[in-house]
């Protein structure tokens, strides 16, 4: 009879037991560390829209007077008159000047004769002197008052040049096409020579003038509005802030095509919404936001990850710092900075929930 092999009636349960404590020695899977929470801030666009009163100038605006002294004989525009290039606007009496053109004339007619006299008795005198009939000398010396007698003419003529000018002068003529805004004197009033008679606006270059706030005068050559038909764009800045208001007055001119000329327009004030896209946006931040050396640097979540992010420190304002340098849309952790570590796996928290 054959024999089975031996088995002993204690394996299976043993055998069990064997495999539940291999099983059991199996080390369990690594568990994700839990993400530390941190208070960010996100960077919103940089662009707002802000509405400020502007009023509409001339960028070309003068004030005219005399170049000669005189009483005004007459004035042909008003305040409020359009004028062109060239037109007389006002007189004043030319007796005076007229009597020097005249005494002018007569001074040169004078030297003339006198120049033409030594020219001649020089030319005789050079004769005389080639056959010894006259000294050289005295040739000479009629030579030198021939000469001194041609400078004279051309001293006399330069004289009735000026006194023909200022002849001229008597009368104010527009040196562009524009509207008279101002009048400081009348007819009859006498002048001294460049007090201004009256102001005049160029009426083709017309802009709009507008006081900016500090936070506007910033990022002022980013500003362009829309108003009376036309989309303006910032063309000049005054550099020095006004001292008790802070304002920066700004000149806007139009976009294209200048503004057209209307009798009510000059001197208009319009709302003009302004629209600003800071090339760098400037953000206050807790001074706990930066990280420790340099250069300045801040954290930045990017995938719940964090990465240093490097930024300009603008200011400091007490526990505060201004920073610039931050792309549009990110996340900044806001606080505890020099706890965390690059890399760190956070968990952004909106800065509005911190206690």
């Amino acid at each position: 009879m054959n024999r089975l092999p031996f088995a002993p009636a204690s394996l299976g349960p043993t055998l069990a037991a064997v495999a539940l404590l291999t099983a059991c020695s199996q080390a369990a899977p690594p568990t994700a560390p839990p993400l530390r929470p941190v208070y960010v801030h996100a960077v919103e666009s940089a662009t707002s829209t802000e509405t400020l009163q502007a009023t509409v100038q001339s960028r070309y605006e003068v004030e005219l007077g005399f170049r000669s002294g005189g009483r005004v004989l007459e004035r042909r525009v008003d305040a409020g008159a359009r004028v062109q290039s060239g037109q007389l606007l006002a007189r004043l009496d030319p007796t005076e000047q007229q009597q020097a053109v005249g005494a002018a004339r007569a001074q040169l007619a004078a030297a003339e004769w006198d120049a033409s006299q030594q020219a001649s008795d020089a030319s005789r005198l050079a004769r005389l002197a080639t056959d010894g009939s006259v000294g050289s000398a005295d040739a000479e010396r009629q030579q030198t008052g021939a000469r001194a007698a041609a400078e004279r003419v051309r001293a006399a003529q330069a004289q009735l040049r000026l006194a023909e000018e200022r002849l001229a002068h008597t009368e104010l003529r527009a040196p562009f096409a524009g509207v008279v805004t101002v009048v400081r004197a009348e007819r009859g009033q006498v002048l001294p020579e460049g007090q201004p008679l009256l102001q005049l606006a160029a009426s083709d270059a017309l802009e709009l003038q507008i006081d900016l706030p500090p936070a506007l005068a910033a990022q002022a050559e980013h500003l362009q509005g829309e108003a009376l038909g036309r989309r303006w764009r910032l063309r000049e800045l005054q550099a020095a802030a006004h001292p008790q208001t802070r304002t920066q007055r700004a000149r806007f001119a139009p976009v294209g095509e200048p503004l057209a000329w209307k009798a009510s327009l000059l001197g208009r004030t319009v709302a003009l919404p302004l629209t600003g896209q800071a090339a760098v946006p400037r953000l206050r931040v807790p001074a706990s936001s930066l990280l420790p050396g340099e250069p300045a640097r801040v954290w930045r979540v990017v995938d719940q990850r964090l990465q240093a992010l490097p930024v300009h420190v603008a200011g400091r304002e007490g526990d505060a710092a201004l920073i610039s340098g931050v792309p549009e849309g990110s996340v900044l952790v806001m606080l505890g900075a020099h706890r965390l570590e690059a890399g760190q796996a956070v968990r952004p928290v909106p800065m509005e929930r911190a206690p």
